[in-house]
């Protein structure tokens, strides 16, 4: 399969939105379906779960039963909020005794299923992959981000709603900052080589996030793949026009961007490499032929074997590699 490298173009660099957001707990989200795999022999390969428990200085709506209260030392309200995450080891045949590279995975809008084409891929190739699940995702702690947006008196009024949806996209790309932060510290991980990825929504929180990530340090190295970001949202959400250039612009660490060319849109990834860096890279693939009612081009190219191993995750290891990530 071959791909097209889009040309890198600079352009000024426009100011991010700052944000804060009110979180609240919404039934209306997807349950979380269970989040295990197998490899392309029929054998499970997990993963294993995980939590990951932290406090923000946000309050906690009263309708929120599982957000605990707790207080500081002045009586100040805190959430303590609960991610969870699924982590899984690399590939028996190429685990090694000592730490392994990560991969920290960034569902889309629909966090009810595993990427197991991805974690296969990578798993394959060293990785330790880990996936968590972002405030509001499955059974996480907080509001779904269409709930949020839409929960409003004013919500009716597409500005106020994309300002909503950005807030708490750059809200969430708070949590990727954490649970980077805190994979770095598990013993199967090295934390001097570690890829965040993300897909659709996960790809503008990770690119929002990398405006966040700390300066890399002596022998570190990390990188940012966005696979489609903004596909399904950069032609109605103007906020987003404003706001994640600027955080490409902005970033800390190298991008891979990377989409199908029959896509929703094109619009988010030909605008966004016209602010990117020089050690950003840009690839748009053949065309996606879809035979199936219920598939689509959004997901097929993330979850589709074909695409993952045969297509974009080759480049995407060239990528990493270049950055001393393998």
């Amino acid at each position: 399969m071959i791909a097209a490298e889009v040309p890198l173009m600079r352009v000024p660099t426009v100011v991010a939105l700052s944000v804060a957001a009110v979180l609240a707990f919404s039934s209306a989200r997807a349950e979380e379906k269970a989040w295990h795999c197998t490899n392309y022999e029929g054998e499970p390969i997990g993963p294993i779960p995980l939590t990951m428990s932290y406090l923000v200085d946000e309050h906690a709506p009263a309708n929120d039963t599982r957000a605990d209260a707790n207080f500081d030392k002045n009586g100040k309200p805190h959430w303590r909020i609960d991610l969870k995450g699924h982590v899984w080891l690399p590939d028996a045949a190429t685990r090694k005794a000592h730490a392994h590279p990560v991969l920290v995975y960034n569902h889309g809008h629909d966090s009810t299923q595993p990427p197991c084409a991805i974690v296969n891929f990578f798993r394959n190739n060293g990785f330790l992959v880990f996936a968590p699940l972002r405030r509001g995702q499955g059974v996480s702690t907080g509001v779904f981000i269409a709930d949020y947006a839409k929960a409003c008196d004013d919500c009716d009024e597409q500005e106020v709603y994309d300002a909503r949806e950005t807030m708490y996209l750059q809200k969430q790309s708070e949590d990727i900052v954490d649970a980077v932060k805190w994979i770095s510290k598990n013993d199967y991980a090295d934390p001097d080589e570690i890829v965040i990825l993300g897909h659709s929504y996960g790809g503008m929180a990770v690119l929002y996030a990398n405006t966040l990530f700390p300066k890399l340090e002596k022998g570190q190295h990390r990188a940012i793949i966005d696979i489609s970001g903004g596909e399904l949202t950069w032609d109605r959400n103007q906020i987003i026009h404003a706001t994640l250039p600027a955080a490409v612009a902005n970033g800390r660490y190298p991008i891979l961007f990377l989409q199908p060319a029959n896509g929703v849109s094109l619009g988010s990834t030909f605008n966004l490499v016209k602010v990117a860096r020089k050690d950003d890279r840009a690839h748009i693939y053949p065309p996606i032929d879809i035979k199936d009612k219920d598939d689509d081009v959004h997901t097929r190219f993330i979850k589709s074997r074909d695409q993952v191993f045969d297509g974009w995750g080759q480049d995407a290891l060239e990528f990493l590699a270049r950055h001393k990530i393998k």
